[in-house]
């Protein structure tokens, strides 16, 4: 709901939201964009669970300090905001 009232009102392509992958291979093995030395390098698979995160950095990334200063949360909370009222 927010991406949608984003996207009128900033008047962006809705593909300008939209994330989709790109760096999917058949086999569903990912890649970066080749920008490092010109080379394709296969990336690690993101975890899917805080549990899966060493203890300290999932302790971080739930911290206050993290959530306030995270220019996502920013943005996501400023549109919350305005699409309560």
């Amino acid at each position: 709901e927010s991406l949608a009232v984003m996207t009128l009102l900033w008047d962006l392509d809705p593909t300008d939201v939209i994330v989709l992958s790109a760096k999917q291979s058949s086999n569903g093995d990912s890649y970066d964009d080749g920008r490092f030395q010109n080379i394709c390098f296969k990336m690690v698979p993101a975890p899917r669970n805080m549990s899966d995160l060493p203890p300290d950095l999932a302790q971080y990334l739930q911290s206050e300090d993290y959530i306030q200063r995270n220019p996502d949360y920013l943005l996501y909370y400023a549109a919350h905001e305005s699409l309560d009222r």
